[in-house]
């Protein structure tokens, strides 16, 4: 898992840094948009919601999802696990009819079969994401039941700018409860935004209570990818520290980051990156990339790449971004580069941002400042911790 990829003969923008980063990896995903229709309207949502649900297109997506696999699958060997993850706009909103569950059903089946005939020896992992925000509950526990979800579903949550009211805030976390309650393993997933973070920090037991209180089993961040808000949500290296010292300070290790940052200062090892978007293919709307500056931001791609964007394509783009990335903070010349989880390269590659102090090279320095933090990750992780929260089998 240590040995880089081999990039020399990958064509690069004219004067773009070449960084060699990848790592043979362990996990390929895809991710899977089956529509844009949602009965919410987040404000830092890429989203226009004004597709309309299409039976017909769902039915085609299998047939691309294959095919992109396939080319991933292909060209690593060390590939032992593939995760597929299902999104909307809602898939799971009231207003969505019972005929469309068949249809998603029978989307699953027929991805499971054809991999299972091409990559017996893979590991095939199915992450539905919802917001949670409906009453029709147990609709959602069947299908997770009868395609073999092994129950996993990821709720997200964000505290500043997703509701509409607070009523509509409480029934995501009722759901989170009921799924628990019904024996799912449910996780809250977060964006980390500037306005989340600071809320969070305001509301510490508001936070905690997703896992204390509405028995969420983890609780994972994505890094925000600059999107029409930016001026509000776009976080400082500090707003992001101060969030991570936070949780090492109250021992949060059922924070997803917190999680992998333990594990890699342990064992020293890299064994997995919050977005490996080399591996990641995404799907929507019947288009088809790993850039997710483009799948995730209605932004133009030169407020990220600058001038290099007219020689980026689908081999260099993941790439480009990394060197890109690396080069702005300062990777290479970090102690714990060789093992670090890092953060988004979108987030770090924006022209506005402007990187500081690394909030995870600070979390490094706090936890070997702090030695009794390894023992109650260890006594923690023996209680409780799961094999699904790493994807390898060795760290738990």
């Amino acid at each position: 898992m240590n040995e880089f990829i081999d990039i020399k003969d990958l064509e690069f923008p004219k004067g773009c840094p070449k960084v060699e980063f990848y790592r043979h990896p362990d996990y390929c995903e895809i991710v899977l948009y089956l529509f844009t229709k949602c009965n919410l309207r987040c404000e830092f949502c890429f989203q226009e919601h004004s597709a309309d649900l299409d039976m017909n297109y769902i039915k085609k997506i299998p047939d691309m999802a294959i095919e992109l696999l396939k080319k991933d699958i292909d060209k690593e060997p060390t590939i032992k696990q593939i995760d597929i993850r299902l999104l909307g706009g809602e898939l799971f909103a009231d207003a969505v009819p019972d005929s469309y569950f068949d249809v998603y059903a029978e989307l699953v089946q027929e991805i499971r079969r054809r991999l299972n005939e091409m990559y017996p020896d893979k590991k095939i992992v199915f992450i539905v994401t919802s917001n949670g925000v409906y009453s029709k509950v147990e609709r959602l526990v069947k299908f997770l039941e009868d395609n073999d979800f092994k129950k996993l579903v990821s709720i997200s949550i964000d505290f500043i700018g997703r509701y509409p009211n607070e009523k509509v805030k409480q029934r995501a976390y009722d759901t989170i409860k009921e799924l628990a309650d019904r024996g799912c393993d449910v996780r809250a997933g977060l964006v980390m935004t500037k306005r989340n973070l600071n809320y969070i920090m305001a509301h510490k037991q508001e936070f905690r209570d997703l896992v204390e209180k509405y028995n969420a089993t983890q609780i994972t961040f994505n890094f925000y990818i600059p999107n029409n808000n930016w001026e509000k949500d776009l976080p400082t290296d500090n707003d992001m520290w101060q969030f991570f010292e936070f949780c090492l300070s109250e021992k949060l290790f059922y924070v997803g980051i917190i999680f992998y940052l333990m594990e890699s200062f342990i064992r020293q090892k890299f064994f997995t990156k919050t977005c490996e978007c080399k591996f990641i293919p995404t799907v929507t709307d019947g288009c088809v990339t790993k850039d997710c500056t483009q799948t995730a931001s209605t932004l133009d791609r030169h407020m990220f790449y600058g001038n290099y964007v007219d020689e980026l394509n689908e081999e260099n783009v993941s790439d480009v971004k990394a060197s890109l990335g690396i080069t702005k903070r300062g990777c290479l010349a970090c102690e714990h580069y060789s093992y670090c989880p890092q953060m988004c390269w979108c987030l770090l590659i924006f022209e506005h941002f402007k990187a500081e102090a690394c909030p995870l090279a600070s979390s490094y320095a706090f936890i070997k400042a702090h030695p009794e933090l390894v023992d109650e990750y260890k006594k923690w992780k023996k209680e409780r911790c799961s094999y699904e929260m790493t994807g390898e089998e060795d760290a738990c």
